[in-house]
């Protein structure tokens, strides 16, 4: 997965140097080279940067200036810093803020690529525990969809027994069928209910709305197909049952917090193979 770093330096050569590494060896794009903490701010909120590469002392707004404006906006940028010996005290205060590391100058293309990475390997960790934890969550709702509907039953429904025989009904339907272009109208055409009727013991029996369930399954089908196949993304977005591809990513992207191809692109070992096995597990209930 490419990452994009912005260099912040008011020294030109500087800039220059480091324009001129090789940054896609280590999988990294530029996406700017400014001299000072605002032009860096500027670029921050228009493209958004995985990664900064700032000198500390600047015209204008410094690199401490800059590292309080960005962590303050919470942005998910890592702030590296280029430190010269003669402020490396200001450099190690600005770890206490939250600065990933800083680079003592002079340096050398091997020490920044070495810092870089480890900055990139760090904002993989955290994307992929952000990733899991997501789907863990679908998991629970699919899973409280599937498999909770007895409390429910209980404590809203006068016919618990009944309920739950139409849900599961329902929800082996919605399994099967998820693929299709299936609707209320196909549902209640399909087990013989009124659709209204469906629509009010969904939601009295599992607290979710059936386009909620159909989009919960389809996006965890999507998620193992982005995992486990060779589908291009229009044909997993087809594979389970939604046509346009925009709106397929737009959706994921609102669950995994991820679009389907940054969610594709990370590496086997980011995503714990576990919560897939879990999830397969309580997909086939």
């Amino acid at each position: 997965m490419l990452m994009k770093l912005l260099i912040v330096d008011d020294d030109l050569m500087i800039r220059k140097g480091l324009l001129s590494l090789d940054w896609k060896s280590i999988d990294i794009t530029l996406c700017g080279a400014v001299q000072n903490g605002n032009e860096a701010l500027e670029i921050a909120r228009q493209v958004k940067p995985d990664i900064i590469l700032s000198d500390i002392s600047m015209p204008a707004m410094d690199g401490i200036s800059l590292s309080r404006e960005l962590l303050g906006q919470n942005s998910d940028c890592i702030v590296i810093f280029l430190s010269g010996y003669s402020d490396f005290k200001y450099a190690k205060a600005a770890l206490s803020m939250g600065v990933f590391d800083y680079i003592l100058k002079p340096t050398s293309p091997e020490e920044i690529f070495d810092c870089v990475q480890r900055a990139r390997v760090r904002i993989l960790k955290e994307r992929s525990e952000r990733v899991s934890l997501h789907i863990m969550r679908t998991e629970l709702e699919v899973h409280k969809m599937v498999g909770n509907q007895e409390i429910r039953g209980c404590e809203e429904v006068s016919n618990s027994r009944n309920s739950e025989g139409v849900v599961d009904k329902i929800m082996k339907y919605i399994e099967s069928n998820y693929m299709n272009d299936i609707s209320l109208i196909t549902l209640s055409e399909e087990i013989h209910l009124n659709s209204i009727y469906i629509s009010r013991i969904l939601k009295r029996s599992t607290g979710y709305t059936f386009l909620e369930i159909i989009t919960a399954v389809r996006m965890v089908k999507a998620a193992e197909l982005l995992r486990n196949s060779g589908f291009t993304i229009a044909q997993v977005s087809e594979s389970v049952g939604i046509n346009d591809q925009r709106y397929f990513s737009q959706v994921f992207k609102k669950i995994f917090n991820l679009t389907p191809r940054e969610f594709r692109n990370l590496n086997n070992e980011d995503i714990k193979q576990d919560v897939f096995d879990k999830l397969k597990k309580w997909i086939e209930c």
